[in-house]
């Protein structure tokens, strides 16, 4: 099986079968490690709040959350958690569980999808790249619809693939279909809108799929449509920047999506702020670097293949044409993109990359996906592990759910010991800004209601040593 992945006739154990197969089950298992600190603000409670209701509701729902652009999102998310908790899901600890599994159960799937259609090295480049990005890792456990997107997309790929001539159109259309509920989830689907068009057209399947197609679909879409038609006002939502800006950072992301340039989001740019400590400056911005940059080796061998009209396996195509509509359609609409927006066509590019790679030597491609590997699983365990020990970060992750159960756990021993009180909350300007009140009252509304005594806790947040801090004092 790992025939295509041997270095050459010295190494007698097929070492680099077993280095990508250990690979790819480091970036599976470290998706769990975060279960204890995932993160969880207003938007994480909301989502697993409103899908606890749908059952009650009869999954009765016309829309979901607003989306970072002021366009409300669809009411499949929603719906999605409340099939969950018609399973038994009730707490953020299940939620979180169930969102690590669906990143996780990306990475065999598309190793299926491929592995006879592009080959056992392309299907394993492609599952290595999948399981050790270091953004669909660090994120696996949060309640956050980005993270149902890669499983959806290997399924529409899927389908897409599939529906290659009239015989197999059908796949096609269910391709449309999937596409309609996966943008009703997250609205980054719909960009796949004109690939799938392109696809149509190019293979030259029956007109009647068409209709079927946009049939299918309109019924998936139909209650969020009404709301979108008769019920939604129209707001303008802010655009974080403009002009030259705007197209600098949605190329930043789409650069860093394989890497470490997302850090820019939770660090500014020096993107090494918290790995500092462990790693020093040199090595940190090679880990950066080099988790970075690399897998665009293999993209840029691709698309240098299909510049140079090479023979291309048809899902390797389809891939491209999938990929190119949705990273196409940012670009040309002009939208300020942010990381999670690419969690969508990751599958996509992995498999590019991991073709491109394919028509490498062996020993120079498996060299550069170990050292890609190692240096993107070393980047996101060290992150990981930081956020860990300081109980979240006060930029863009917030405060952990494993910091908040901590002191809860403090409060209840408290109280047990001493009797009931009134909590009192005080942040610093520091610990302040990724603290909302609909999570607070989530976590310790009982502990809100007056009482004879009250119980102040100062939280802060030190920048020597990135962690968050309490104190818990006894008022009079």
């Amino acid at each position: 099986m790992w025939n295509q992945l041997t270095f050459p006739k010295r190494f007698p154990v097929r070492l680099p079968g077993i280095a990508a197969a250990a690979g790819i089950l480091g970036g599976i298992l470290l998706r769990f490690y975060s279960l204890g600190f995932f993160e969880f603000k207003s938007e994480q409670a909301m989502i697993m709040l409103n899908g606890m209701a749908m059952p009650s509701q009869w999954f009765l729902i016309n829309h979901g959350m607003v989306s970072s652009v002021g366009f409300p999102n669809g009411p499949a998310l929603y719906q999605l958690a409340g099939i969950f908790a018609l399973c038994g899901a009730g707490s953020p600890e299940a939620y979180a569980t169930l969102t690590a599994i669906f990143s996780a159960a990306a990475v065999p799937a598309l190793g299926w999808l491929l592995w006879r259609r592009a080959g056992a090295f392309t299907a394993t480049a492609a599952m290595l790249i999948a399981a050790c990005g270091p953004i669909q890792v660090i994120l696996a456990t949060n309640i956050w619809p980005p993270n149902y997107l890669p499983l959806l997309m290997v399924g529409i790929f899927a389908l897409a693939a599939a529906g290659r001539d009239r015989e197999h159109a059908w796949y096609w259309t269910g391709a449309v279909w999937l596409t309609a509920l996966t943008g009703s989830i997250h609205l980054s689907a719909f960009f796949l809108g004109p690939g799938l068009l392109a696809l149509f057209w190019w293979r030259k399947l029956p007109w009647r799929h068409f209709l079927w197609a946009g049939i299918g679909a309109f019924l998936i879409l139909s209650p969020w449509l009404y709301y979108l038609c008769f019920e939604w006002h129209f707001q303008r939502f802010p655009d974080p920047s403009a002009g030259l800006t705007k197209l600098k950072f949605l190329l930043w992301e789409y650069f860093g999506c394989f890497g470490g340039a997302f850090l820019q989001e939770y660090f500014g740019w020096d993107l090494i702020t918290l790995i500092r400590p462990v790693t020093g400056d040199v090595f940190g911005w090679t880990l950066v670097a080099l988790a970075t940059i690399i897998p665009w080796f293999g993209v840029g061998r691709a698309l240098d293949a299909w510049r140079r009209r090479e023979p291309l396996p048809p899902v390797v195509t389809t891939a491209m044409i999938l990929a190119a509509s949705v990273l196409g359609g940012y670009l040309l609409l002009y939208i300020h993109v942010y990381y999670f927006y690419l969690f969508l066509p990751f599958p996509l590019l992995a498999t590019i990359a991991a073709h491109g790679f394919s028509r490498m030597r062996r020993t120079t491609a498996g060299t550069l996906l170990a050292v890609w590997a190692a240096a993107a699983l070393l980047l996101t365990g060290i992150l990981l592990t930081r956020f860990d020990l300081g109980g979240g970060h006060p930029k863009e992750f917030g405060i952990s759910y494993g910091w908040w159960q901590d002191l809860r756990g403090d409060l209840e021993t408290l109280r047990e010991q001493s009797g009931p009180f009134q909590l009192q909350l005080r942040f610093s300007r520091r610990a302040q800004s990724r603290v909302d009140a609909g999570t607070l009252h989530y976590l310790f509304g009982d502990y809100f209601p007056p009482q004879e005594r009250t119980v102040a806790v100062e939280i802060d947040y030190d920048p020597v040593a990135f962690r968050y801090t309490r104190r818990l004092i006894l008022l009079p």
